[in-house]
């Protein structure tokens, strides 16, 4: 059967991670796990039966927890190795179907944007554990499609699409008057979209097909780039995948492409960000920056802080401002947030505090979310700076070893968000020499690390004690 464009548009930036088994394509020898691929690949692909796949896109410009709010749904069927099935459509005719059951939303959810409304798929991604969010929308899907032969759920952001431009340059939309560039397909896409959604749809398979035809016309030499941006897409979480197989998926889950909350040992930091109450697109319009910084004692303990500061620029003068302003749903540049802190399971919440609309000095949450510990509190936000900050201890997290002491610490980043500043201090005992330590400038027994939390951030220093 003839296949549509924007089907394979969605092929290329989703399927392919997982499925780059074609002899055609030949991706798998240079995507990194390939052997796991190639283990796994054939029955992904269909080619022991149809293989069905949710597809969601997520929007980056709401942010939620997995990614971003989801906007459009899609259905992708595999018949050995050939789509016998594509149906993609506005979130809006599963989740405003008469007559649907009540389903409660999570608590936070509900409080702080939802109300007395059922839960449903367009906030599905509400976990910050991709596996989880992800059997949430099937679930969700389930109930309101009454579809239930589904073998995995595949979610991507607009930064897929960067990434992929990013490899094969900035592509014409003539039919639009537009030149999309890496990085400008967000705004662009809200740009060109205040009108009926077909209208957004049209745009969407227009540039959908202009992607296909640079990529149809793509050089084998250059195929290295287009790797490149496979992988960036997949280290970044900007697309992520839950399989129904749970030995595909055991595999799956051991990389960034799975989306799960980190099970690394030692210190663990996990600050996930949700666009609430009132609803917006100004996650594209405000900015954070983030400090962290840990107090070793002479036992392994840590006494451990982070400070967030938001810069809500919302109502700075620009088109591209009253764009922004035009798609949300108060235009006085108020950003609702609920912010998650995960921390490791043994850990002791201290101290909050935090200064937005209002004052903060008390936790609102605590839970536990894949055998981490939740710390979480909404903020609303006018133009201008707001701050929050946790203080909390962790017992044990670095270790002794024939007299030398071990630390890691490790910041696993959010899908679907910015790029954020963060600036890592950490403190050893007095007396403490340095023997090592894997990233970050030191003094003393102070190690700074500036970074960009653009990846996951590591960090490992082993020292002496006196």
């Amino acid at each position: 059967m003839r296949i549509g464009r924007r089907a394979w548009l969605l092929i290329v930036l989703t399927l392919m991670l997982v499925l780059a088994t074609s002899c055609t394509v030949q991706l798998g020898p240079l995507i990194s796990n390939a052997p796991s691929i190639m283990q796994f690949g054939p029955a992904l692909a269909g080619m022991s039966g149809e293989r069905r796949y949710l597809v969601l896109a997520l929007d980056p410009a709401e942010l939620r927890p997995a990614g971003g709010y989801t906007g459009t749904v899609g259905v992708v069927g595999i018949d050995h190795g050939h789509i016998v099935e594509r149906d993609f459509g506005d979130v809006y005719r599963y989740d405003f179907q008469p007559g649907l059951p009540y389903v409660e939303p999570p608590v936070a959810l509900q409080n702080h944007l939802l109300g007395d409304a059922s839960w449903q798929i367009a906030d599905a991604a509400w976990s910050p554990d991709f596996p989880t969010a992800a059997q949430e929308s099937l679930r969700l899907y389930e109930l309101e499609s009454g579809d239930t032969r589904i073998d995995g759920v595949i979610a991507l952001t607009t930064y897929a699409v960067d990434a992929l431009l990013e490899a094969i340059g900035p592509v014409d939309v003539p039919e639009y008057g537009v030149t999309v560039h890496a990085g400008e397909t967000t705004m662009t896409a809200l740009e060109l979209t205040r009108g009926t959604s077909s209208d957004r749809k049209g745009f969407l398979d227009a540039l959908a097909g202009h992607i296909l035809d640079r990529l149809a016309g793509f050089s084998p030499l250059d195929m290295p780039k287009l790797v490149d941006a496979f992988n960036a897409i997949r280290d970044r979480r900007d697309a992520m995948v839950w399989l129904a197989d749970p030995s595909a998926e055991a595999w799956v889950a051991g990389t960034p492409l799975g989306g799960a909350v980190g099970q690394e040992p030692g210190d663990y930091i996990y600050l996930v960000e949700a666009n609430v109450e009132p609803p917006s697109k100004y996650n594209l319009v405000v900015q954070r920056s983030d400090s962290i910084n840990v107090a070793l004692d002479a036992t392994g303990t840590a006494s451990d802080s982070i400070a967030m500061q938001w810069q809500n620029s919302a109502m700075a003068e620009g088109s591209a401002f009253d764009l922004i302003r035009s798609y949300s749903t108060n235009k006085a540049g108020l950003y609702g947030a609920y912010v998650r802190l995960l921390t490791p399971s043994t850990s002791s919440l201290s101290a909050v505090a935090g200064e937005a609309m209002d004052s903060i000095d008390t936790v609102e949450e605590t839970s536990t979310e894949a055998g981490r510990n939740v710390f979480g509190n909404y903020l609303l936000m006018g133009p201008g700076a707001s701050t929050l900050r946790y203080d909390w201890t962790e017992p044990g997290a670095a270790t002794a070893s024939q007299s030398i002491w071990t630390y890691q610490l490790t910041v696993q980043r959010q899908p679907g968000a910015a790029d954020i500043p963060v600036e890592v201090t950490v403190n050893l005992p007095d007396g403490a020499q340095i023997v090592s330590t894997t990233a970050g400038a030191f003094t003393g027994h102070t190690i700074t690390l500036n970074a960009k939390l653009d990846l996951d951030l590591s960090l490992e220093v082993s020292y002496r004690l006196p």
